[in-house]
């Protein structure tokens, strides 16, 4: 169960206000909310805001200097341009920062910087003090009415001079999306390049997990997604492509990600168990972009319709393989849900439904399958 309360403030006559939104949130039966929190265990230090069963999921306030161009500042909840699969405030990554949102004909941009708070992607008492900052540009443009691209750069620098070595990772891409006949069409491709030092020190402040200084690396990721109505039905279709590494102790074509980083998620998928989907959000694989290291080759598709003026249904379906293999096998598995949703009022919605995973060799020789029924009861105002 969750409760989303949205408090929003525009003075009249002044180019500033602020907004906020609150959550509470629990399973069904009473049970306590700390005990029924889908996301498990958060790292000791936080390196975002990861709301807890109670509080301000996040707050800003902004100014409009000029009419095409607003800043904020706060706990802000932004979103890669890569459909949520570097990092993601659906998913609750909203970071402390500053962020310009304007347009200069023809260019609509965004230029952010984030403070990451100590322990960035750790949980033992060796990260304190591994403060990072989160650099973010993107700019986009309407070539035509039916056609947008995009270029976007991210930087992340964390704990310069630490024993640890320096974590230093960059990621740019271009974006193009399409719209009208006959179907509607997102692509991006993308560039990371950097290097790994986060790892955890022993009692003798030596390294036992991670990676050194020594260890850069160029990955590469790619995704075509199509999508068209027939009548009612809306068939969608997506696959996405990530480097990886044969072995965890190599990292030269790993595709890194911010969600990997630093534990979170992002809603870039159709299926239920192997990823992050939000009515379903609990006990999920928590598969992302760069699958650890390991790369991902995923095939995915979705159909939707409504069965009646208050009910949409869902079916979905994935398939998904590693790029370079683990215990001896690329073979992830696949996997088929379906889900209900029904509208009981204006922003209080409950979805319904199932899900199962056939998994591969790749998490183990004696993995058992996954199965699911979840639901989802919301009121959001």
């Amino acid at each position: 169960q969750r409760l989303r309360l949205n408090v929003s403030i525009s003075p009249k006559g002044i180019p500033a206000g602020g907004f906020a939104q609150a959550e509470f949130r629990g399973g069904f039966g009473g049970s306590s909310p700390n005990a029924s929190d889908p996301r498990g265990e958060a790292p000791t230090r936080n390196p975002f805001n990861r709301l807890q069963a109670r509080g301000i999921r996040y707050g800003f306030l902004y100014f409009t200097p000029l009419r095409e161009q607003t800043i904020l500042g706060g706990v802000l909840p932004l979103s890669d341009e890569f459909g949520d699969t570097l990092f993601s405030a659906d998913w609750d990554f909203n970071a402390g920062g500053v962020a310009l949102l304007g347009r200069r004909a023809p260019l609509d941009y965004r230029l952010a910087y984030l403070r990451l708070i100590e322990g960035v992607g750790g949980t033992d008492a060796g990260s304190i003090g591994r403060d990072g900052d989160f650099f973010l540009a993107d700019v986009s443009t309407a070539f035509t009415k039916d056609l947008r691209g995009g270029l976007h750069a991210y930087y992340l620098t964390v704990a310069k001079g630490l024993p640890l070595g320096d974590t230093e990772e960059w990621w740019a891409g271009a974006t193009l999306r399409g719209e009208g006949d006959p179907f509607d069409w997102n692509a991006f491709a993308l560039l990371n390049v950097g290097q790994l030092g986060i790892g955890e020190l022993d009692a003798d402040g030596k390294v036992v997990s991670g990676f050194d200084r020594s260890d850069t690396h160029t990955g590469y990721a790619f995704k075509v997604e199509a999508a068209r109505s027939f009548a009612a039905l809306r068939l969608s279709l997506q696959s996405l492509y990530s480097s990886g590494d044969s072995r965890d102790a190599k990292v030269k074509s790993r595709f890194v990600t911010p969600e990997g980083l630093f534990g979170t998620e992002g809603y870039w998928a159709y299926t239920h168990i192997f990823t992050a989907n939000g009515p379903s959000d609990v006990n999920d694989l928590g598969i992302e972009l760069g699958n650890g290291g390991a790369g991902l080759v995923t095939v995915q598709g979705r159909a939707s319709m409504p069965l009646h003026e208050r009910v949409t249904g869902q079916l979905s379906a994935g398939w998904f393989q590693a790029s370079r293999s683990r215990n001896g096998s690329r073979d992830m598995g696949t996997e088929v849900g379906g889900m209900t949703t029904i509208a009981l009022a204006e922003g209080l919605h409950l979805d319904v439904g199932v899900a199962g995973a056939f998994l591969g060799e790749f998490f183990g020789p004696e993995t058992d399958d996954l199965f699911e029924v979840f639901t989802r009861f919301q009121f959001q105002y």
